[in-house]
């Protein structure tokens, strides 16, 4: 659902740490990247760190630190995409704003399958149907670990583009996207957690796995990457905000400002 996120964190990281710092790029590379990316979701939550410092003060750091990104260096970046986009011809030239309509789409893209899911069971309950809670459960399960998989298939594709980016480059995404992974893994595991160490977990890290094997089999275009770009950063901003939302989910307020104050600071000085 970021992206932290994300995938924009390849242009954000760029900007970041100059143009000229040398590459990192290889398939060998890539590869790196993509285990440690599926590392987090097969053994992320079950870190010993867990133990002293509780999970959901994390995840409300790493949703800070995501939403900081996106605002501070991902909306900032699609800007500056925007004529490129244009330039190639990819969208109609009267469109001025839709690398925004696209990180709207995203947004509203993973609003709509909480709302078509909670639509259908308003609909059961006022139809007299009895759903067995766990049906209910695992088809809220699947609706989300197949979304978040889309999204890690993207990022895998992604990785090409942050192998070619300096090392403290591809560090901040790294970094960035495990965090937004934590985020990712502890939405899941709230709806069943049997269902995510059993299968979840396996899938959310085979996606990652595939889509750097696609990114290197055949690179996405750039103006392609933009539009991707744009629609990970909408999903970015809902994943996390929906997972903040204090009436909803056990959060700390001041973890999530820690998030975003920190990795604000860092931007601003980088």
């Amino acid at each position: 659902m970021p992206l932290i996120d994300l995938p924009a964190v390849v242009a954000a990281g760029a900007h970041a740490a100059g143009a000229h710092a040398a590459a990192v790029t290889s398939p060998g590379t890539i590869l790196l990247l993509a285990l440690i990316l599926a590392l987090v979701h097969l053994v992320g939550t079950r870190l010993p760190l867990f133990r002293v410092v509780p999970l959901h003060r994390w995840t409300s750091f790493a949703g800070g630190v995501s939403l900081a990104y996106v605002f501070l260096e991902v909306f900032p970046e699609l800007a500056a995409h925007q004529a490129h986009l244009l330039e190639s011809g990819l969208a109609p030239g009267f469109l001025e704003n839709h690398t925004y309509l696209m990180a709207l789409a995203g947004l509203v893209s993973f609003y709509s399958l909480d709302i078509f899911r909670l639509r259908q069971r308003r609909a059961e309950a006022a139809a007299g149907q009895v759903v067995p809670e766990g049906t209910v459960v695992r088809a809220t399960f699947w609706i989300r670990i197949t979304a978040f998989a889309v999204l890690n298939l993207i990022f895998g594709a992604l990785l090409d583009e942050v192998s070619h980016l300096s090392l403290l480059s591809c560090g901040l995404f790294v970094l960035a996207v495990v965090l937004h992974f934590f985020v990712i893994d502890t939405s899941v595991q709230e709806v069943d957690a049997r269902l995510f160490h059993r299968y979840g977990r396996w899938l959310l890290a085979g996606a990652v796995l595939l889509g750097s094997l696609l990114g290197l089999l055949a690179p996405p275009d750039s103006a392609l990457l933009t539009v991707v770009w744009s629609f990970l950063a909408g999903s970015v901003i809902l994943n996390v905000l929906r997972r903040e939302l204090p009436e909803a989910n056990h959060t700390c307020y001041r973890s999530f400002l820690a998030g975003c104050g920190l990795f604000a600071a860092i931007l601003f000085l980088a």
